[in-house]
């Protein structure tokens, strides 16, 4: 019997389990190949290394990333050196095929699960490759040990990831999914087996425990009158784990989106997560190219909030033609919507997307994609300008949908002002989440993001936030609500408050369990007001961002607990 074919996998470490990884360590373990995992974190390869040393892997699979693409270029080039063979795949690769061949001997564009297993198999050598027959081998079964294995807080996460179909029939000019449907011809959405499905499920329930369940679906239970029924049935009878799924507001109109989102509820799927993208219309139909009027958000967040589920919103701010007042008319229909998460991202104009061309093309961008980070949250790259999205507003109203653009010319803001709104857009994301959920909180963000930088403290985001209660008539109640919170946190007066809650005790106030999310701040030392602009807020928002997930989208932690002072 011949040596084992050697195959090492690897990612860059997130809180999610890489499901890519997941699967394909699945399929190279039933070809009876010997696999390793390595997750890179905060760009350090040194694991990787250390392992290909100690190892010597036949192949090194890589899943690149747009903006962490240079740095695993280098990497891959330094694999290669020392004798191993490396495969690219991801997306990345689909969109940058020639420039990520330089540094691999086996370049998957697409799905590649087929072409994966021909290579390792030996049945090709080295190339660039591509599948038309979209998984034309389905999905093959994940392998959760080998990760878990090796990294115990993925292992011990109290949620973890399935996804069960890919493919999406919408056309998001951000997002990857529709380049996808014209490299493959077309719409085809691909949905594994519910028995499939099912044994994962069991094998988590079983094998690794689970509070939660979220599947990674673009839109899950697309199919609503065949699989999301068996699978409704079985999930509930067989599994009982409950979960949470992404879906888009389309689907949950009329009476198939009612019998959709009463499947998903029947099954025990517990919250959802939409994407609103916009608050500005125009933007959202023109731009992102999501035709949908406010009325179909507000109402299929309505449906779906009035099944009991728990709703978290997303969107992206500093997109091509925006500028600050759009920007909060999509804090504006969230303060509106009442979420229990609005997530937010800052654009990045990913190379090979409809909007990266529209950037490009209206002098929006002039990158390359080197000079974009490997998160959503990071700095925008763009030009920007005051007076675009009116004149792009005036030239549909001229020349229609399909002639607007030649009527169009944008005049961009200069270099300071440019800087100005990128920190503003920053401070913006950072404070989204907890905007969305202050009465009028768009106009108490227009108050503090137009406040000069030295302004942008954490102190004076606690007095400006008193006042704009206080403008609207809710200045009884925000002293109730300060009141209360000293009770709970133990405390008999204001001046006993430790300073971070004493500077400014109105932030905590609109989250659950309050109290304790105060205590946590002060333990975790999550502000620090002294960072530079774009780092000023990033750690108490990590922190707000972890409590609302726990606490209110996913309800995985109680929602009360001692104080201990």
């Amino acid at each position: 019997m011949g040596r084992k074919v050697k195959v090492l996998l690897v990612a860059r470490y997130y809180i999610i389990e890489p499901l890519g990884l997941l699967h394909l360590a699945g399929l190279a373990e039933s070809l009876g190949c010997e696999v390793d995992v390595e997750l890179a974190q905060n760009n350090d390869f040194t694991g990787l290394y250390r392992r290909v040393e100690e190892w010597k892997p036949d192949f090194v699979g890589f899943q690149i990333l747009t903006g962490w693409h240079l740095q695993t270029f280098a990497a891959c080039d330094f694999v290669r050196a020392m004798g191993s063979r490396v495969i690219i795949g991801g997306p990345h690769v689909t969109y940058f095929t020639d420039e990520c061949a330089k540094h691999a001997d086996f370049i998957v564009r697409g799905d590649g699960f087929r072409n994966f297993r021909r290579i390792l198999q030996g049945e090709v050598g080295p190339g660039i490759y591509f599948d038309a027959e979209q998984l034309a081998e389905g999905f093959p079964m994940p392998n959760r040990g080998i990760v878990y294995g090796k990294y115990p807080v993925l292992r011990d996460s109290p949620i973890r990831s399935i996804i069960t179909s890919t493919g999406c029939p919408f056309s998001c000019t951000y997002c990857y999914n529709s380049m996808r449907n014209k490299m493959y011809g077309g719409f085809r959405h691909t949905q594994r087996p519910v028995g499939d499905v099912i044994c994962e499920g069991i094998e988590i329930r079983d094998q690794w425990g689970a509070g939660l369940i979220y599947f990674q679906d673009d839109i899950f239970g697309f199919d609503h009158k065949v699989w999301l029924l068996e699978f409704t049935r079985l999930w509930k009878e067989k599994v009982g784990i409950p979960f949470h799924c992404q879906i888009r507001l389309e689907l949950t109109r009329g009476s198939d989106g009612d019998r959709r989102l009463d499947l998903f509820k029947e099954a025990g799927c517990t919250g959802i997560t939409v994407a609103i993208e916009s608050g500005d219309a125009l933007l959202r139909e023109y731009i992102l190219n999501r035709p949908m009027p406010d009325d179909l958000i507000l109402e299929g967040c309505a449906k779906i909030r009035s099944r009991g589920m728990t709703l978290r919103t997303e969107q992206i701010l500093a997109v091509p033609f925006s500028n600050l007042q759009t920007d909060l008319s999509t804090l504006r229909l969230n303060c509106g919507i009442n979420p229990e998460m609005a997530w937010t991202s800052i654009l990045a104009p990913y190379g090979g997307t409809e909007i990266s061309r529209i950037a490009s093309d209206f002098g929006f961008y002039e990158g390359t994609n080197d000079d974009i980070q490997e998160s959503f949250f990071d700095r925008s790259v763009l030009r920007h300008s005051r007076t675009a999205r009116d004149c792009m507003e005036s030239a549909v109203a001229k020349m229609g949908k399909k002639g607007w653009r030649s009527a169009c010319v944008v005049e961009f803001v200069d270099d300071e002002e440019n800087d100005r709104y990128r920190e503003q857009v920053i401070i913006h994301q950072r404070l989204f989440n907890w905007l969305s959920k202050v009465p009028n909180g768009d106009v108490l963000a227009e108050n503090f993001i137009t406040l000069t930088k030295d302004q942008w403290t954490w102190k004076v985001l606690g007095e400006v936030t008193k006042q704009h209660l206080e403008s609207i008539g809710m200045g009884k109640k925000a002293e109730e609500w300060v009141q209360e919170l000293i009770r709970t946190m133990g405390y008999s007066s204001f001046d006993e408050l430790p300073e971070v809650v004493r500077e400014n005790p109105l932030y905590f106030v609109f989250f659950p369990s309050s109290a304790q999310f105060a205590q946590h701040v002060i333990d975790t030392g999550a502000l620090d007001n002294h960072a530079p602009i774009g780092l000023k807020f990033d750690a108490l928002w990590a922190e707000a961002r972890r409590w609302l997930f726990s606490r209110s989208l996913y309800k995985i932690e109680p929602a009360t607990e001692p104080i201990a002072k």
